[in-house]
């Protein structure tokens, strides 16, 4: 099968029409950064009226398109309750195939979603990786008929934001635990979010580049796809969370495509 990876990042893809929506994780912010010792209050708090704020601000939309959830670092307050009892996955009616809330998959037309969570223990002897394994497996051998494979988690496997880069280069632990699982069974794109800026990877293995773009011909003009790459392409796109000015590592690193550029470019989302 021949695939062609079509890269338009110019913004009058946004009135296209949305079959679902998919939240990288770190859902509302309903956690607390401050300690108030006299009212008892700790940065491990979490104020419970934000995630009643943030359902009602989904509800018209979420009510007529699917809208799933990925589990990132500042949903786990208080044993990720709120997670648990808000925002069911497909797992709550298939707990005996090994996923849980925190891991799932799903298809929304000819793409095939696997979610999983960089919060819990994604190592090669760990229920998440089995659960990854496996579904990725029965995914591949179904390409014929659901051809796009896309896995999508919290943090990302690749990032050149400066402050957390030596977790999100060759190297880092997602990259070392999960990365030949996703080349082996054809994954399409990984979502990611966390890093509050934008940032497109090209198809890498261990920090070295596999396919760069071509340029091609669409009916809305010229554009550039990555044809039958070799691994994934990442997109790390979490700006829609709290407005962090970009701070990113210089020189710019060969797998790194396009990135965000500053306070006005901090705010949006991704269209596929």
């Amino acid at each position: 099968m021949q695939t062609d990876y079509g890269l338009n990042e110019t913004e009058d893809s946004v009135a296209k029409p949305l079959d679902a929506r998919i939240v990288a994780g770190d859902i509302a912010y309903a956690g607390l950064d401050i300690k108030v010792p006299l009212l008892n209050i700790t940065n491990g708090d979490e104020e419970e009226s934000i995630w009643d704020l943030y359902g009602m601000q989904q509800s018209a939309l979420g009510s007529r398109r699917p809208l799933m959830f990925t589990f990132g670092n500042h949903d786990n307050f208080y044993d990720a309750l709120a997670f648990q009892n808000r925002f069911a996955s497909p797992s709550n009616a298939h707990a005996t195939n090994g996923s849980s809330p925190y891991w799932y998959s799903f298809e929304v037309g000819n793409a095939h979603f696997l979610s999983l969570s960089s919060e819990h223990d994604y190592s090669k002897t760990s229920p998440q990786y089995a659960f990854a394994s496996a579904d990725l497996a029965a995914a591949a051998a179904n390409k014929a008929n659901v051809p796009w494979l896309v896995v999508n988690f919290h943090r990302p496997m690749y990032s050149s934001y400066a402050s957390e880069y030596p977790a999100h280069h060759a190297g880092g632990l997602l990259q070392l635990d999960l990365e030949a699982l996703l080349v082996k069974h054809g994954v399409s794109l990984v979502i990611s979010g966390h890093i509050h800026s934008r940032e497109r990877i090209h198809p890498v293995i261990n920090g070295t580049v596999t396919d760069f773009p071509i340029n091609i011909t669409t009916p809305e003009g010229p554009s550039q796809a990555y044809r039958n790459p070799r691994a994934p392409a990442h997109m790390c796109t979490a700006m829609g969370g709290a407005l962090q000015e970009d701070a990113w590592v210089h020189p710019v690193p060969a797998w790194s495509a396009i990135r965000g550029a500053g306070w006005l470019d901090s705010y949006g989302y991704v269209h596929l």
